[in-house]
């Protein structure tokens, strides 16, 4: 039986259901709030993912926190409690972890309290500094025949303020000590417990969703009097085949051009690249160095440097959960919470939790047209990449 919540009291509805149900009853359909924000020296990044499960009735979360040379990771998963006709799916809370809009698109606010095994807490709210970016939206990825294969997703990148205590250190957070992002998704992608149940999606003109010779590369790049995003996903060689976000059988280039929030200024999309560059650190798979040309609709350059704040400024994502068989979309019971650590210092280590060529989200330092800024770089490379030096 579906529930009324307090959002039926609102003009939201777009199927016959309340708004809290959905049309489709595919258990691999998530709601999911994600964020990241960075020291500018790189002395830490926080970030965590927040997937919701409509259809399973669970929730999960999962907090990444590099201070120095360690990755702290916590894991949680409950099912979703309801609090009368308040909405679940509003405002959220696991186990120590909580988030919430105060503004829509302009001001949202996350805390962790310290009673987690770290005993690691922040309260850490990020104001909107970039006009958000939507993704143009993608399709043509399996999907059932209610809920199409697609994956609404938009962009959102900020200053922030407020504290962290990690080891004994307490950090103040502020606009210009910590700039960061954070993005929304929702679609029937399933998570790394599904993956497992259903097989990989076919490969087209023989590129596979996996295959070599491939990179990827997420970005969000923050200069004071303007902004880039991009996503892409690019099989070095071979011709793009109209893969999207949500299907990567062919290459996907998807990116945008945005200004302040109240800048009056259009969006430019982008739409191509050149001149790729990617340098990894001495004896290393790890990233250390990049340069990128981004071509937008006008057919104007912008070409980008950037290098890692510190030789360990990078989020290793299994921490969150992705890649752990447990995690993402599998049920562990009305609550579950878990913990681990990560050594960066100790490269012999990577293997376990970094499989890929510059594997990990990067904290980095950016430079364009004479400006400075401050950049999250989610990047992975498949060998053979021998013009970055890895033939195999």
């Amino acid at each position: 039986m579906t529930m009324l919540t307090e959002l039926d009291e609102h003009f939201y509805h777009q199927t016959p259901s309340p708004v809290d149900a959905l049309r489709d009853t595919d258990p691999r359909y998530v709601d999911q709030h994600w964020f990241q924000c960075m020291d500018v020296e790189g002395r830490w990044i926080v970030g965590a993912n927040w997937p919701v499960w409509p259809n399973t009735g669970m929730i999960e979360n999962g907090q990444i926190i590099v201070h120095g040379d360690t990755q702290y990771n916590l894991r949680y998963s409950s099912t979703i409690e309801r609090d009368g006709y308040k909405s679940a799916r509003v405002n959220q809370k696991v186990g120590p972890a909580s988030m919430e809009v105060i503004d829509p698109l302009r001001k949202a606010r996350f805390t962790l309290s310290p009673d987690n095994h770290w005993g690691i807490s922040y309260d850490l709210t990020m104001d909107t500094f970039l006009r958000p970016v939507q993704t143009r939206t993608p399709i043509a990825f399996a999907g059932s025949a209610t809920l199409p294969g697609l994956l609404p997703y938009f962009e959102i990148m900020g200053r922030w303020t407020g504290e962290l205590n990690v080891d004994g250190v307490t950090y103040e957070v502020n606009h210009e000590n910590t700039w960061g992002q954070r993005d929304r998704c929702w679609a029937s992608l399933g998570g790394e417990r599904w993956q497992g149940w259903t097989g990989p999606a076919p490969g087209g003109g023989g590129v596979s969703p996996r295959g070599e010779g491939r990179i990827h590369w997420h970005s969000h790049i923050q200069f004071d009097d303007i902004g880039f995003w991009w996503w892409m996903d690019e099989f070095i060689g071979k011709p793009r085949l109209g893969g999207t976000l949500a299907d990567n059988r062919g290459s996907h280039f998807d990116g945008a051009v945005t200004f302040p929030i109240d800048d009056p200024k259009e969006e430019i999309r982008v739409v191509d690249f050149k001149d790729i560059d990617i340098v990894a650190q001495p004896g290393t798979k790890k990233f250390q160095s990049a340069t990128i040309t981004l071509i937008d609709e006008n057919g104007e350059e912008y070409p980008l440097e950037f290098e890692i704040i510190k030789p360990n400024s990078t989020r290793h994502i299994r921490g969150e959960g992705y890649g752990q068989p447990r995690f993402l979309g599998g049920w562990q019971g009305d609550w579950h919470e878990e913990y681990d650590k990560y050594d960066l210092s100790d490269y012999s280590t990577y293997d376990s939790f970094a499989h890929q060529l510059w594997d990990g989200e990067h904290a980095v330092r950016c430079r364009f047209d004479g400006r400075e800024g401050i950049g999250h770089m989610e990047m992975s490379g498949t060998p053979p990449l021998p013009q970055w030096g890895f033939p195999e």
